[in-house]
Formats: C-alpha cells, sequence, structure tokens
C-alpha cells in the first residue's frame, strides 16, 4: 500500500507541476522527455493493479497511438521497466529471488545464479537453462503459473514459481484452474507458491502438484525435489514421468 500512495504522489507532483506551466512553449509535448517518461511510467505500473497481464499488455501498447511522444515512449525498454515496477509494487520480495543451479552437492563449484530481477518480465519469465548442464532437455523452470502447454516442454517437467497476489488477481479469467485450491489451500503466510507438472498434459486443475503452505524461508532452504515431495495432488504420476531425474536436485529456489 505504501508503495501504491507513493506512486501516486509521484503522478500527481509531476502533473501539478506540468499544470503551473502556463507558457504555450512549456506545455506536455515540450517538457523533458525525463518527465514525460515519468508519468507515463507510473500511470501505467499502477494500472496493472486493475487489469490481468493480457490486457495490460493491451492498454499499454494502444498508448502508443495517442501521440506521437508516447509512441517513441513506449518501447520494449518502456514496458521492460513498467513490469519491474509492478512487480515491486505489488510482491517486492519475489524480484528479488533468484535460482540457483549447484550440481555439486555442498559446493559452489561451477554454481550459477539466475536472478528473477534479470527476467524481462519478472512475473512472466523463463529461467534461460542452457548453461547448467543438461537439465534444459528435461526441466522448465518459470515465473508466473502454466496457462496450457508449450510445445517445447512437451518432453519436459515444469516448474512454476508463483505469488500469491497474482493468482489471486487473476483468479476469475486466466488463472481459473487454481479455485479449487485457493484461498482454501493457500493462505497469506506463504506469499509464494511452487507449482510441478508434465509439459505434455493438458492445463487442468488436476494436472499439478502443488505447495502452498510455505514461509518464503521455508522454500529457501532445500532444493527443489525436496520441496517437491512436501507438495500435494498427483505427484505419484509426476514421480512416473521422471521427476527423480530431471535435475530438480540442483536447483534452490532462494527468496
Amino acid at each position: 500500500m505504501k508503495i501504491l500512495l507513493k506512486s501516486m504522489a509521484i503522478v500527481s507532483s509531476l502533473i501539478s507541476a506540468l499544470h503551473a506551466m502556463e507558457s504555450p512553449s512549456n506545455n506536455i509535448e515540450n517538457c523533458p522527455k525525463e518527465i514525460r517518461t515519468r508519468i507515463l511510467t507510473e500511470a501505467v505500473k499502477d494500472n496493472y493493479v486493475n487489469l490481468n497481464f493480457t490486457n495490460f499488455l493491451q492498454r499499454v501498447l494502444s498508448l502508443k497511438e495517442v501521440c506521437k511522444e508516447w509512441n517513441e515512449i513506449i518501447d520494449k525498454d518502456f514496458v521492460h521497466d513498467a513490469m519491474h515496477l509492478v512487480c515491486k509494487q505489488i510482491c517486492p520480495e519475489f524480484l528479488n529471488g533468484k535460482l540457483i543451479y549447484r550440481p555439486v552437492v555442498g559446493s559452489d563449484e561451477g554454481m550459477i545464479e539466475l536472478l528473477i530481477s534479470k527476467l524481462w518480465n519478472p512475473l512472466r519469465g523463463t529461467f534461460d537453462l542452457s548453461g547448467c548442464g543438461d537439465t534444459y532437455n528435461y526441466l522448465s523452470i518459470s515465473t508466473g503459473y502454466r496457462k496450457g502447454k508449450r510445445a517445447e516442454n512437451a518432453s519436459k517437467v515444469e516448474i512454476w514459481f508463483a505469488p500469491r497476489v497474482l493468482i489471486e488477481k487473476e483468479l476469475n479469467t486466466t488463472a481459473k484452474h487454481f479455485q479449487e485450491i485457493f484461498p482454501s489451500n493457500w493462505n497469506e503466510s506463504a506469499p509464494v507458491g511452487m507449482f510441478w507438472t508434465w509439459g505434455g498434459w493438458e492445463n487442468r486443475s488436476d494436472n499439478f502438484d502443488y505447495l502452498t503452505t510455505e514461509s518464503m524461508d521455508n522454500l529457501s532452504k532445500i532444493d527443489l525435489y525436496k520441496n517437491w515431495k512436501k507438495s500435494v495432488g498427483t505427484w505419484y504420476a509426476l514421480r512416473g514421468v521422471g521427476m527423480g531425474s530431471c535435475g530438480a536436485r540442483d536447483f534452490m529456489f532462494i527468496l
């Protein structure tokens, strides 16, 4: 709430400053690009509170048509920055999270850190596992939640890290398949949930395992395989499709 109020205060102060510019030569089109970008970024970020991700991007892209100046401002980097601000607003701890690849148990030899903050969209990103041995052949690890099958993951185990607030916000749209567990099996003491599924399965509520009872500290203490063994769902079926050998033991999710 404090972050949201701060954002609104910034927007209000910047708009007030612009209104104070009485000279025609000092209108919004002629004010510094940095100011125009700041105003637009704050407005776009706060829009996310009332829109799901798909509609949010559509709204942002439609703003490009408003005027030439906005078209120049709203580029790939602009949307990237807005996405990071959105994540910082609704789940700041999640933005600081990282995926740790450690191929040698108990050693930092060959260790790789993959930061959530480096993803183009921290709430809808997939980690690049190409440098983590051959695990990318068997495993896909992403932030957000699964919306459907991906052809490239047809023979892989998929692991997802989802902020609770994101599922809550989109529960009646693209996150409907979580309605059976939310909020009954996912209380506020677990701000981040973990989900496991097989890439070749349909996107149904009974086709994933989930761990939505742990604090961020508890999730960070053990590797992804051990976390999976604490999950509920159809994990016996997942064991049959290679959960024990997909490479999940080599990864930890640190929050």
